[in-house]
C-alpha cells in the first residue's frame, strides 16, 4: 500500500471515529470499518447488530440511510477537493433484507464531481455477495 493510500485510509477513519465520538446520532456509525480507499472510491464493512435493526431483526432502512448518506460523504472526502457538500438528494432502492448477525460490505464511489454539484452512489452487500440496497447521492458542493 503506496503512502498516499495510507494517508487517506488515516484521514477518513478519523472522519469516521470522530463522527460518533460526540454522542449524537453518529453513533450508530461505531462498527463500521474502512476496508480500502483510493480517491472518490471508499469500501466499507459492518456486523448487523441488535441495535441496526428494526423489529424484524433486519438492517432498519433509516440505518441504510445513514450509511449511504455518511459512507457517500467520506468517498466525496477522498477526492482531491476534500469537501463533504450538502445534501440535495439521496435516493434509495432496498431490495433485500439483511439481518441480525450478517457483515455487510458497503462500496462507495463518486461517479461525477462538477463545479457545484457531486453524485455519488453506494451499493451495499450482504456476505453472500448479494445486493441489499443501491443508494445515490447527488451534493452540492460549492459555487
Amino acid at each position: 500500500m503506496s503512502s498516499a493510500s495510507k494517508a487517506l485510509l488515516e484521514t477518513l477513519s478519523s472522519v469516521l471515529k470522530h463522527g460518533h465520538i460526540r454522542n449524537g446520532f453518529d453513533h450508530v456509525l461505531k462498527d463500521v470499518k474502512i476496508l480500502s480507499a483510493v480517491p472518490g472510491k471508499v469500501d466499507f464493512e459492518m456486523e448487523v447488530k441488535h441495535e441496526h435493526t428494526n423489529q424484524g431483526n433486519i438492517l432498519h432502512g433509516g440505518l441504510t440511510s445513514t450509511l449511504i448518506d455518511t459512507l457517500t460523504t467520506l468517498a466525496l472526502m477522498s477526492t482531491e477537493r476534500q469537501t463533504p457538500g450538502v445534501s440535495v438528494d439521496l435516493g434509495i432502492n432496498f431490495l433485500k433484507a439483511a439481518k441480525l448477525g450478517d457483515k455487510i460490505k458497503i462500496e462507495t464511489e463518486v461517479i461525477k464531481q462538477g463545479k457545484t454539484l457531486a453524485f455519488t452512489m453506494a451499493k451495499i452487500l450482504n456476505q453472500k455477495g448479494e445486493i441489499v440496497a443501491l443508494g445515490n447521492h447527488v451534493k452540492h458542493i460549492g459555487g
